[in-house]
């Protein structure tokens, strides 16, 4: 059995049980109400920009839009933890006109692959004839921690890491690897 999704504007999602050879339906369609679109962290993270925005002296006509990251927060499709970058959808440039938000969700587990990868390319860097130095996961990470961000709660999270698998929110400084913990 497999399940197909439609969504429609209002974020309700129709969830159908269809058999895997024929693509028949077996069930009777599902209804899901998904969230509130405007409680969604991409949409608010740009919300709360036009808002600081408008109090701007040359109001929110003076401030160009920007790329920024979303709290971290569980996916809905599938509950993986991660975060959004996102951008407001906004033709004359601005926070005046802004329509809509797009986003980019990466999980935590696929930042933590990434920076798994680096500090190995590190490793093998470090470890040839001009530098000669050997690291291992003792005494050396890649990690990405949430540094400078609006939702002061999440200050100091831990995006991802070299050897880790994460799942829940973590602050860097409670997290199992010394090296990250103490930076």
């Amino acid at each position: 059995r497999m399940f197909a999704y439609d969504m429609n504007v209002s974020m309700i999602r129709t969830r159908w049980s269809v058999d895997w050879d024929t693509g028949i339906r077996i069930e009777p369609p599902e209804l899901q109400r998904v969230y509130e679109l405007g409680k969604h962290p991409a949409y608010t993270s740009q919300i709360a920009a036009v808002e600081r925005a408008s109090l701007h002296p040359g109001g929110a006509g003076s401030v160009p839009t920007r790329p920024l990251w979303s709290p971290l927060y569980h996916n809905w499709i599938d509950g993986r933890l991660g975060v959004a970058l996102t951008d407001a959808v906004a033709p004359c440039g601005n926070y005046s006109c802004v329509e809509g938000v797009i986003q980019a969700f990466v999980t935590v587990g696929y930042v933590s692959f990434n920076c798994d990868a680096l500090w190995a390319d590190l490793q093998s860097l470090l470890a040839g004839a001009i530098y000669d130095i050997t690291i291992d996961h003792n005494n050396s990470s890649v990690f990405v921690v949430g540094h400078k961000l609006r939702n002061a709660t999440q200050q100091g999270m831990l995006i991802g890491a070299a050897q880790a698998i994460i799942t829940t929110a973590t602050y860097a400084s409670s997290f199992e690897n010394v090296v990250v913990a103490s930076a």
